[in-house]
């Protein structure tokens, strides 16, 4: 690049005592660095010399919670600075737009025009650096142009080496909601983890029924303990607000967490069954045993049963339901709280240990 017109001269001690007169020289030489120093930094000057403001050699840096960069695609994905690669199957096709955007002006449209090649998937550029046997989460938010329009979300964990070690499905679906609804779950790294991707399908090779656009937007991929809120002492946190049910004859998994931070929890659900003949059945447990106390109902009207539980960093809680026969068993309110500050348990996927 083009060289500030002015040279920097350093100016000696002896040139600004007490006792040294204010000469010519003296004041060219400061005249000539603040002019230096004004085209070094880039002000009215078109290029710079080691140093500018010019997005390439200095740029915009995102800091927080989230690792990925350009998660919501507001600076396209044109090129290795935005952040994502995306790769089209066979007659899929992707394109930055602001139709579907949910969060910031833009998204990722993934598209698929035939069902059994798929539409195309974006995958993170930036090996990120993580721990073995951590706490992560990836999120994103999806809706489909259409129903039945499949979609996945997916971490690509990495060695020291960026070897690939394995992936972990965090959300997948065969029908996506075509309403914006915040996709992913917690998982933890793999022993040997070093770095890790993520990787966004719209439109899963020869999955679900129908073509048509996924919209991607607000991708974050993040450790628990880093970005996760912590709840104040005596405050409830709802880790399910909906009505979970479930027509199992015997103990059926059917809510998730991750427990962020170790100590007492209390954990509250309420229960009930649509039939007052027969009896729903729920209770917690931890990392897939039988824990808490078991909990019955039989009057088809909810009941709320509360206890205070011990779960150590990173085990997993879960609801577990079931129903005796002709009725079917219903679970709603799932909420945590604590005596102290806590980081409150994160939801997973069923199954997920």
């Amino acid at each position: 690049m083009t060289a500030p017109t002015k040279n920097f001269t350093a100016i000696a001690d002896s040139a600004i005592d007490a006792e040294s007169p204010i000469t010519e020289t003296l004041m060219t030489q400061m005249r000539d660095n603040m002019e230096h120093l004004e085209e070094w930094l880039g002000k009215d000057f078109a290029a710079a010399q080691n140093h500018n403001h010019d997005g390439v050699n200095s740029a915009l840096v995102e800091v927080g919670g989230n690792l990925l960069r350009n998660g919501s695609f507001e600076n396209g994905v044109s090129g290795s600075s935005d952040g994502w690669t995306v790769t089209n199957y066979t007659g899929g096709a992707n394109a930055v737009q602001t139709t579907g955007a949910m969060h910031g002006k833009y998204c990722l449209a993934l598209t698929s025009t035939v069902l059994a090649n798929g539409g195309a998937y974006a995958t993170s550029n930036e090996f990120l650096p993580c721990a073995p046997a951590r706490n992560y989460f990836a999120h994103a938010l999806l809706k489909a142009s259409v129903a039945n329009v499949s979609s996945k979300v997916e971490v690509i964990w990495y060695d020291s080496a960026q070897a690939q070690i394995s992936i972990s499905v965090l959300y997948t679906s065969t029908s996506t909601p075509t309403a914006a609804t915040l996709c992913g779950a917690g998982v933890v790294s793999p022993a040997t983890t070093a770095y890790a991707k993520v990787r966004v399908t719209g439109g899963i090779p020869a999955t679900g029924s129908a073509t048509g656009s996924i919209y991607l937007d607000g991708v974050v991929f993040g450790a628990y303990e880093l970005s996760f809120p912590r709840v104040a002492a005596g405050t409830d946190y709802v880790g399910n607000s909906g009505v979970l049910s479930t027509s199992a004859t015997s103990p059926t998994e059917i809510a998730n967490y991750r427990v962020i931070q170790g100590g007492t929890i209390r954990c509250q659900f309420k229960l009930t069954c649509n039939n007052a003949g027969g009896n729903g059945y729920a209770r917690i447990y931890k990392n897939g045993a039988a824990f808490g106390t078991h909990r019955a109902d039989t009057d088809n009207v909810y009941s709320t049963y509360t206890e205070d539980l011990d779960f150590a960093e990173g085990d997993t809680l879960q609801v577990f339901a079931y129903r005796e026969v002709a009725t079917l068993a219903y679970v709603k309110e799932i909420v945590f709280g604590a005596d102290e500050w806590i980081s409150p348990p994160v939801v997973l996927l069923i199954g997920e240990r």
